[in-house]
């Protein structure tokens, strides 16, 4: 797959009980148009770095965000 690929995003919502990890499915899975069931946090639960992993989705779509 692609490697050395980041995209930077700020959610408003505070790093308490996972709502910020939340906040982000929900930003991610309503930019790329799938559902929050297609957006998984793979790595990073805890961190302010993350690994996402987006199921159905092709890579262009992917790559169209961080234009």
């Amino acid at each position: 797959g692609v490697q050395g690929v980041s995209l930077k995003v700020r959610v408003t919502a505070p790093p308490v009980e996972g709502m910020a990890n939340e906040a982000l499915i929900d930003l991610l899975s309503r930019s790329l148009r799938t559902s929050r069931r297609n957006v998984c946090i793979v790595s990073g639960l805890s961190s302010r770095n993350k690994m996402i992993e987006v199921r159905g989705v092709d890579l262009e779509s992917v790559q169209h965000l961080a234009e």
